[in-house]
């Protein structure tokens, strides 16, 4: 199997794109049209991994804090920072919790930033392990903004 380089495209704001993956490439010089019954013999495979560059100002979004643990059914609140963005914007908390052996989805919530700051809070239902991110949305009004950003993981234990 022969390596071809992939192909970057980029996008009217700026971003730079790696080519989706394709199963069959025609080089210059070849029949590749497995398709029309020529075969595969002048088609190359081709893996492509997508790759998103988005421009903007880089941001960090903070791990949730919080308590450790809280009670089932009482209110749990987490809060965090976005440095580097504007003052406002939104925050996605993604939610999962343990059941069995698996990680499990729990949902998710949108919160506001206001002034580089988010708070979350709501009653879990379930007892057990509970894991909270924090995602930054980014902004981008196709000249200028704020980039995406991710929090690492917040564990709580629900008794």
């Amino acid at each position: 199997m022969k390596r071809i380089a992939a192909t970057l495209i980029t996008v009217a704001f700026g971003a730079t794109l790696l080519a989706a993956p394709t199963t069959a490439l025609s080089v210059p010089g070849n029949s590749c049209n497995p398709a029309a019954g020529h075969g595969t013999s002048g088609c190359h495979r081709v893996t492509a991994t997508p790759v998103v560059s988005v421009p903007g100002t880089p941001t960090v979004a903070s791990r949730p804090s919080g308590p450790a643990s809280v009670r089932v059914r009482r209110n749990l609140t987490l809060t965090g920072t976005v440095s580097g963005a504007e003052s406002t914007g939104v925050v996605t908390i993604v939610k999962t919790r343990l059941v069995g052996k698996k990680w499990k989805s729990a949902g998710s919530a949108e919160v506001s930033l206001v002034n580089g700051y988010y708070r979350y809070s709501f009653k879990p239902t379930q007892k057990g392990k509970w894991r909270f991110v924090a995602k930054f949305l980014g902004t981008w009004d196709g000249t200028s903004g704020y980039a995406a950003s991710k929090s690492g993981v917040k564990n709580v234990q629900v008794k």
